[in-house]
């Protein structure tokens, strides 16, 4: 890996979409909850606060970070669809990030809320 702020490699879209790949895709963004909530479960106080690399942000503060992203990404696409001017408002996620992840600690019930937040997230976002 070149560039640790991409530790699965940068986006590149795939130019073949097909129906098969936009279903498993689709599939895998509505287990991911699932499937983070596995990946931080059993980890210390220790573990949670470990950066992914040099000046990274710690796993809890990326456990933080999906839900509130993705739920700002619901209202976006809501608002893009519903409205005929929608204002798109942004955020300074690493302020944010920072001020929230500075006291929770493993096991705390916030942490739950926002991995149970995101899971509500991914369900609003999948078509019926």
């Amino acid at each position: 890996m070149s560039d640790l702020r991409y530790p699965i490699e940068r986006f590149a879209a795939d130019a073949d979409v097909t129906e098969e790949k936009r279903r498993r895709w689709i599939g895998e963004i509505a287990n991911t909850p699932d499937t983070l909530r596995a990946a931080v479960h059993g980890l210390s106080a220790e573990q949670l606060d470990t950066p992914y690399r040099p000046g990274g942000w710690t796993v809890r503060q990326v456990v933080h970070h999906l839900p509130d992203s993705h739920l700002n990404a619901y209202v976006r696409f809501k608002l893009a669809l519903t409205e005929r001017e929608p204002t798109v408002k942004t955020y300074d996620e690493a302020i944010k990030i920072q001020k929230k992840a500075i006291s929770l600690r493993p096991g705390d019930e916030f942490l739950q809320k926002q991995l149970k937040k995101f899971e509500t997230a991914k369900r609003a976002g999948r078509r019926p």
